[in-house]
């Protein structure tokens, strides 16, 4: 039997309690790790889409770079506060989602809306009532706020589904469209913390817990009789929660925060301040008390394992770095991670790339890759993304948290800490949300110049598909050309770079082919080192020619 390449990495059990900085894919891992890095079952490529964040599949390059490729942001915001019910709209990491519902087309997103004054920040509270609000759009662009029956404020009928003072404040909720889910009752899921509110409005941490709910509409909601337990956690985590779902293992997967990441001992006989971010003690595991990545699965979202650490901070971090959130989605065989960044002394956030072939060891790529706008512009503090993007034809639409007025939390900090700060108005405070868009795949392409021509040999690659697809562009007097050679080698007759159609275009979908034939032989079925049979082992090499182009993706098709 042969494995395919992540079910390869699924049988790595050892994997989970690994370091998540420890290399795959790259041919420079260590001994103990080599097993589950390097192993000849990850070229089994299948007839999956293979990006190019490393350097798995690549044997050789002459005259090749790599480049990372940032989004391209609309100038506006497309969601904004304007209605009179709506003090702070706050669509940030796990409380803010964007989804394209596939059974009427519409764009539908859901945010939440803090209902906090300047009175309230100066008499110390720090957690206010949080109502949930709804919108949905036909383009993407243009944002419609129903009025919904749920709620009333001051009489006026509004958007808000969620929050009642009386039941208590919900400040954190994440909402996925459920691909396991048959019951047309329940399509949407969604996680959420409740926490009582006491006399004065204040919400109450330490006494909230998670529920999970129900919705056919994403409107009106439901929830489920059993309360959610995350291993010895119980029904209590931190606050942060992003909902994904793995449709190979038909898992749900929960990208968080562990309850227990800042109870740590700290060293009672050194100065701190009254800081919004506590002493942080670089290079001592048994005090490390930074926010970072915790991930929990579930078969049936009530029910989930203890959450495990699968990003941390590092020695490339700055000393003041914070690993807000993460959310996850997959191309192919790669899992591509969201990473916010929170930059403590300037109170800013950005994103950088994260990617893993199993989901449970990341890689990170360090330059940021959705960064803030321009000082003084909506964006201008604080950028954020916490959701998969929206395929629409050939682009990715990204929907993102900005915020260019009050930063991470000084707005509603700074009495409390009692430091002087510019942003005083908490009714100039908006988390607003933005549209960015890229390419198709897009993320990172392997590319060659105009000047010399690169050329890019591909490690021997097992697959049944009999046809080649690339998504890949070229400049004005650019192209790209291939030949395919066998497991021996020999370039497979027909298939040479001299028979190649020349590829000279803008694709995210283009199929190779050499004068006109697309399909290429199958090797004959060969046998493993054992000497067991082995039906159907098709090994092929491709070799890419490439003058001022750029190759995003790239897979063998049915």
């Amino acid at each position: 039997m042969t494995l395919q390449r992540r079910d390869f990495m699924k049988l790595g059990v050892m994997a989970a309690a690994m370091p998540a900085t420890l290399a795959f894919g790259s041919g420079n891992t260590s001994t103990e790790d080599a097993a589950f890095a390097d192993d000849a079952t990850l070229l089994n490529v299948g007839v999956k889409k293979q990006l190019f964040f490393d350097n798995l599949l690549v044997e050789s390059v002459q005259d090749i770079t790599r480049e990372f490729h940032q989004p391209r942001k609309v100038e506006t915001p497309v969601l904004v506060k304007d209605k009179p019910w709506e003090h702070i709209v706050y669509a940030r990491t796990s409380s803010g989602r964007v989804i394209r519902d596939p059974k009427d087309n519409l764009f539908k997103a859901w945010y939440t809306d803090w209902w906090l004054t300047n009175e309230q920040v100066k008499n110390g509270l720090s957690w206010p009532l949080c109502r949930n609000e709804y919108a949905y759009s036909e383009d993407g662009y243009h944002w419609v706020k129903p009025k919904l029956g749920i709620f009333k404020e001051n009489g006026e009928d509004t958007n808000i589904y969620a929050g009642d003072p009386k039941t208590g404040t919900i400040n954190v909720r994440d909402v996925m469209l459920d691909p396991f889910e048959k019951d047309e009752s329940k399509r949407f899921k969604s996680i959420y913390l409740l926490a009582p509110i006491d006399s004065t409005g204040e919400g109450h941490f330490d006494k909230s817990h998670f529920h999970i709910a129900y919705s056919s509409d994403g409107v009106h909601w439901k929830d489920f009789d059993e309360t959610p337990t995350f291993g010895k956690l119980g029904s209590q985590l931190n606050d942060v929660v992003v909902l994904n779902y793995d449709l190979d293992s038909k898992l749900y997967i929960l990208n968080t925060r562990h309850r227990d990441m800042g109870r740590v001992s700290m060293n009672p006989r050194l100065p701190r301040t009254n800081s919004f971010f506590g002493p942080f003690a670089p290079g001592n595991f048994a005090r490390q008390n930074k926010r970072r990545i915790f991930q929990a699965e579930s078969s049936d979202l009530i029910h989930w394992g203890e959450p495990r650490l699968i990003v941390g901070p590092d020695e490339q971090d700055n000393l003041d770095d914070y690993l807000y959130g993460m959310s996850q989605y997959r191309i192919g065989d790669t899992w591509i991670g969201f990473l916010n960044l929170l930059h403590g002394v300037s109170d800013t956030m950005d994103v950088q790339l994260t990617y893993s072939l199993d989901g449970r060891r990341w890689r990170r790529v360090r330059t940021p890759w959705l960064t803030t706008g321009p000082e003084g512009s909506w964006d201008g503090l604080m950028a954020e993304f916490c959701i998969e993007p929206i395929v629409m034809g050939d682009e990715l639409w990204f929907y993102y948290n900005g915020n260019g007025y009050g930063r991470h939390d000084w707005f509603s900090e700074y009495v409390r800490e009692g430091v002087e700060q510019p942003y005083k108005d908490v009714n100039k405070v908006g988390y607003f949300l933005g549209l960015a868009k890229l390419r198709l795949d897009g993320f990172c392409s392997l590319s060659a110049g105009p000047v010399r021509e690169g050329i890019l040999a591909l490690r021997p690659l097992h697959s049944v598909g009999s046809g080649i697809q690339i998504n890949a562009e070229c400049a004005n007097n650019g192209y790209i050309e291939a030949e395919v050679m066998n497991e021996k080698d020999e370039v497979i007759p027909g298939y040479s770079r001299k028979d190649f159609d020349r590829f000279t275009g803008n694709s995210t979908k283009h199929q190779l082919s050499w004068r006109g034939h697309k399909d290429i032989p199958l090797a004959q079925p060969g046998s493993s080192p054992s000497g067991d049979s082995m039906s159907k082992t098709f090994f092929r090499r491709v070799i890419f020619y490439m003058r001022d182009a750029k190759l995003y993706s790239f897979n063998f098709s049915a």
